[in-house]
């Protein structure tokens, strides 16, 4: 995923996800956390809707607009690259398969996101939860099966993703209109991630 030029504050926090499982209840995260001025990258684990931070936090500059941040889980390794170089790579065995996601808290923004299944062959369902609609938002599914909504709450997209890779899901909004998906809290992750 790529950052945008709107920087973070406070408490708020953007991020990769790997290996969702259980409408998110269960995943690896990586975030791009702003920690009040001091910026940090994490790594985390969701089981049964709990955090816990895997590896030692990275201490980090503002990130310019055009930043890539990337969580990649292989095997039992857990790897969180900024820019193409990791910077945090742990190992963990409690999550097998899932599917790849965005999870943000605040208002955090994020472009140009795709996320795949290097192993190939495995089926998943790709959706959220959108809160602070107003108006109308399109989300395409690989560039296309366009699914607008107008409402918030839970959706999923209509095509499973069987074997296909990469999946790229990409927002756009129409002009105007905010939307942001639900999702931990700050420091410790504590809230729905979606």
């Amino acid at each position: 995923m790529q950052v945008t030029s709107t920087q973070l504050t406070g408490g708020q926090w953007i991020g990769p996800a790997v290996r969702s499982q259980n409408s998110g209840q269960n995943l690896y995260l990586g975030i791009y956390f702003w920690n009040s001025g001091s910026p940090q990258l994490r790594v985390y684990k969701r089981a049964s809707g709990g955090f816990t931070q895997l590896g030692a936090s990275f201490a980090t500059s503002a990130l310019a607009t055009g930043a890539t941040l990337k969580l990649t889980a292989t095997g039992t390794t857990i790897s969180f690259l900024l820019n193409g170089t990791p910077v945090i790579t742990v190992t963990d065995t409690s999550l097998t398969g899932g599917a790849p996601g965005i999870v943000a808290f605040g208002t955090a923004k994020a472009d140009n996101w795709a996320g795949d299944n290097i192993a190939g062959g495995a089926s998943f369902t790709v959706g959220g939860t959108l809160s602070g609609l107003s108006g109308t938002v399109v989300l395409n599914d690989n560039g296309g099966d366009p699914l607008s909504l107008t409402a918030n709450g839970a959706f999923a997209f209509r095509d499973p993703g069987a074997g296909r890779v990469p999946v790229q899901r990409h927002g756009r909004q129409r002009p105007g209109r905010g939307r942001r998906a639900r999702s931990p809290a700050a420091a410790a992750p504590s809230a729905r991630a979606t």
